[in-house]
């Protein structure tokens, strides 16, 4: 099940071959091998269905048309159906890349393979702006009422109301998974450690963000120029984050479906650390990170 369809990535000047391949290349090869099995295997089963469909409609088409010879007189509702084929409409057919991203989760294998890939993710209190209320096992994060009253430290957040994860990363590859919920607005990603802490910054890899936002019931993501509006068929409600450090790629899935969101492609993170980085927008807005 795809989020959107093939035409919404080359809106975004991707193509599902280049989107699937960028995911492909995020994980060892045994787990590519893995995903390729499974792919193989959800299509023969497909073929084995479809045919076994064939076989149903055939004698019920045959029927039809003895009872359209014998009603020459009688217009009938009935139209001839021939072999009977599945296929999407024109330009949404995914490519084997693509079908591949999206089988490979939905089977379960890959998803409980990448567990070692999974990042222990806590949030860093002395990084969280004053109007942010972290829970006691720093695994979520909402709105207060009004700005607390904490130290003014170099590493806190005092103009937008974000805050790091206390982890960082400048090698390897890592995942990890945040509950957005239903209600209120939200940004989620990777950041550079040097990113400002004290006035405005701008919202995009130039600035040294790679993030996805709901914002207004809308998901876009954080591009250089502008932000790109995601055509997506749901919002998700938990959102995965996948770091390819060494390959420049910082990826988002939908955790339940298995949907690709986005792929930032040819990250460049200048050798420097990465923290994960959530944004709390709105007031009902509550972040946690799994598990």
């Amino acid at each position: 099940m795809a989020l959107f369809s093939r035409h919404v990535y080359l809106a975004m000047g991707l193509n599902t071959r280049t989107v699937g391949q960028k995911w492909l290349e995020m994980f060892p090869r045994e787990l590519r091998a893995k995903a390729l099995e499974d792919l193989k295997n959800e299509i023969e089963k497909r073929q084995k269905s479809t045919a076994k469909h064939s076989e149903e409609i055939s004698p019920l088409d045959t029927k039809a048309q003895g009872e359209k010879s014998q009603q020459s007189d009688v217009k009938s509702p009935i139209t001839r159906c021939g072999k009977v084929t599945f296929q999407l409409p024109a330009g949404a057919s995914p490519g084997p890349e693509e079908r591949l991203c999206h089988s490979s989760w939905r089977n379960g294998a890959l998803k409980e393979t990448l567990k070692r890939l999974q990042a222990s993710i806590t949030l860093d209190p002395d990084t969280a702006h004053p109007d942010l209320i972290l829970s006691e096992d720093r695994k979520s994060v909402k709105r207060g009422e009004g700005q607390q009253d904490l130290p003014d430290n170099p590493e806190r957040f005092a103009y937008w109301p974000f805050v790091l994860g206390h982890q960082s990363f400048s090698a390897g590859r890592h995942c990890w998974e945040v509950e957005v919920g239903d209600e209120g607005d939200w940004a989620i990603g990777v950041a550079r450690e040097s990113i400002p802490r004290k006035g405005q910054l701008s919202l995009c890899p130039k600035g040294g963000i790679w993030g996805v936002e709901k914002w207004g019931g809308q998901v876009r993501a954080l591009t250089t120029h502008k932000v790109t509006l995601l055509a997506l068929r749901w919002v998700p409600r938990r959102v995965s984050v996948h770091l390819d450090y060494a390959g420049g790629t910082v990826a988002f899935f939908d955790a339940d479906e298995g949907g690709l969101i986005f792929v930032f492609s040819h990250a460049s993170f200048s050798g420097e650390r990465v923290h994960p980085w959530l944004w709390v927008v709105g007031v009902r807005s509550k972040l946690r990170l799994c598990p």
